[in-house]
């Protein structure tokens, strides 16, 4: 169980890092862009920043799917551990209205 929670850390830690990381590259790569070839038609530009920043993007995607699958993970084991303490509350009848 302790082994799952940290494994969910780690994929948190490193979707955030990643899709950071994929915000700064792809500004960056876009001023080089710029900065070298002005004239250079919109499409190649985009293709090109898609291409440099897909691997981050990937691993960001992919750690994402491994904290949410792990943290389902973990609510389930936690049913699964203590169902009785789920309550169900009383039901209660209205009150009367004092008109």
């Amino acid at each position: 169980m302790k082994n799952i929670e940290i494994i969910a850390k780690i994929g948190k830690f490193f979707s955030a890092v990643s899709a950071l990381f994929v915000v700064v590259l792809t500004i960056i790569t876009y001023l080089i862009i710029e900065l070298v070839s002005s004239t250079a038609p919109i499409d190649y530009k985009i293709l090109y920043i898609l291409q440099t920043i897909f691997p981050y993007l990937f691993v960001a995607v992919l750690s994402i799917v491994v904290a949410v699958v792990c943290r389902g993970v973990i609510k389930e084991a936690e049913l699964a551990e203590s169902p009785e303490e789920i309550e169900v509350p009383p039901e209660t009848e209205p009150a009367e209205e004092t008109a």
